[in-house]
This record gives structure tokens, C-alpha cells and sequence, in this order.
């Protein structure tokens, strides 16, 4: 528990001419015996920070739908920090739905995810790979669409700095590639790995950033044939604790 976490998963995705519709929930679970109150600083690709207000009461759990929040979150990429009064545990939980499952919110694919409770100038993740094989099951959703198992990145730098970042990727043939990122003071980044790595190649992968930063992994995964999402896999990266110093407590 924390009284300062990080997220970087929920999206509210809602376009009439898509078939996917995406949608979050914030939950909370405070256990201590006073209620919890608690600031949540939003942050955008392109737009400035937006400050939100939530309540727990004491030892208790809420549930909160950022779908009710989307003239904020709509059709938007966002990470956030959360502050708070007493510890909590925060997740994250992201639903996707097809046209036909919007009636009775019949989920097609969920992840969910545990907060950070500090950021880093390093990250590490394990299992990376772009999936992009003819003849594989998991083959072209849509026309122009060539993605099987797309892979992404995401980084969130809620600092006052902009943050440089390294990104090494570690093949398991020993081979290495490496990249360079730079993400804008209070501003969160999403990037297709496909554009980048080599494909079909599983791999490792080291974030060393100038700032202190989260890191967060998402692949989807499409059945053939089909653009309805048949799955997600979501994790926030695992943080090296490099000494630069402690975090600036920010006042609720």
C-alpha cells in the first residue's frame, strides 16, 4: 500500500466506426479506518494535466468508471498519479467490447493491473514479442491492418523535466537493438513497438531514462479473420531503484 501510486492502462475508446469499444475502471480499496481522500493528476500526450477528485470511505473498495468521467478521458491515451491521505491499493481494469456486447456490457477481452507505488530511471520487462507471421491463426484484422499480436509501449513522465529514455532490447539470440525516446515535462507517451523492433523475435527489454519515470507493456491479440479483440495482456514494467533521490511528496 501507498499513499502515492501510478497507473498507465485505462482508456476510454468509443468511435461509431470502429468495432472495438474500450472502457476503464479505477479501483480502490482502502483498509484503514479513516476514508480516503484522494487527488488524481491525469496526463495526456498533448495536453496539459487535468486534477480529479475521488472519496473511499474507510475500509471499504469503489469502483470507478471512467466512462462517466469521459468528457476528460475520451478517445484519449492518458497515464496518472494518485495521492492520497492514508494507503490504499489502486488497479486498473480495462474492458473491450464489441457492437453486438454494448447492450449487456458482454466483455471480450479484459486485463487489470496493480499501481506502482514509485517511479524509476530504470525498467525492465521480460516477455516481449511482435507478432507478425503469414499463415499464423492470429492474422490480419483489417484491411490495411496488417497486425497480428501488436505490441506497445507506454511511458508516463509527470515530472517537470522532459525525460530522455534508452530503450535496449535484448533478443533471444543474443543479438541487441537500441532505441531512443523522449517523452515532455507532465506528459504520457504511447508507442507501437512495430514500427521499431524486429518482429517475430522474442525479447527482453531495459528502459534507462534521465528522469524518474513508469514503464507499462501492452500486446492485443486478434483471431483471424475476426477485428473483435480475442485478448490483451497488460503489465506495468519491473523498476531498478537507481539513487535519484527521494520523490517529491506533492501536498493534498
Amino acid at each position: 500500500m501507498s499513499t502515492v501510486n501510478y497507473i498507465a492502462g485505462i482508456y476510454v475508446y468509443d468511435k461509431e466506426d470502429d468495432t472495438n469499444f474500450r472502457n476503464g475502471y479505477l479501483v480502490i480499496f482502502n483498509p484503514a479506518k479513516k476514508d480516503a481522500k484522494i487527488k488524481m493528476i491525469v496526463y495526456f500526450e498533448d495536453e496539459e494535466p487535468v486534477d480529479l477528485k475521488f472519496q473511499v470511505p474507510a475500509e471499504s473498495n469503489r469502483a470507478f468508471n471512467m466512462y462517466e468521467h469521459r468528457e476528460v478521458f475520451k478517445n484519449k491515451r492518458w497515464g496518472a498519479k494518485l495521492l492520497s491521505n492514508v494507503p490504499i491499493i489502486v488497479q486498473d481494469v480495462h474492458g473491450t467490447y464489441a457492437p453486438e456486447d454494448r447492450p449487456n456490457y458482454l466483455t471480450r477481452s479484459m486485463c487489470t493491473t496493480f499501481a506502482a507505488t514509485r517511479l524509476s530511471k530504470c525498467w525492465y520487462y521480460a516477455d516481449g514479442i511482435y507478432i507478425e507471421k503469414p499463415g499464423n491463426i492470429l492474422r490480419e484484422l483489417a484491411p490495411n491492418t496488417p497486425l497480428y499480436e501488436p505490441e506497445y509501449v507506454a511511458f508516463l513522465n509527470p515530472n517537470k523535466k522532459e525525460a530522455e529514455i534508452t530503450m535496449t532490447v535484448f533478443y533471444h539470440d543474443q543479438t541487441q537493438s537500441e532505441y531512443k525516446f523522449t517523452v515532455p515535462t507532465e506528459r504520457y507517451k504511447w508507442v507501437d513497438l512495430g514500427n521499431i523492433i524486429i518482429k517475430n523475435k522474442h525479447f527482453g527489454a531495459r528502459f534507462v531514462s534521465t528522469e524518474p519515470i513508469l514503464v507499462y507493456e501492452e500486446r492485443i491479440a486478434y483471431e483471424y479473420g475476426n477485428p473483435i479483440q480475442r485478448a490483451v495482456f497488460c503489465t506495468i514494467a519491473h523498476p531498478w531503484p537507481l539513487e535519484w533521490g527521494d520523490e517529491f511528496q506533492e501536498s493534498m
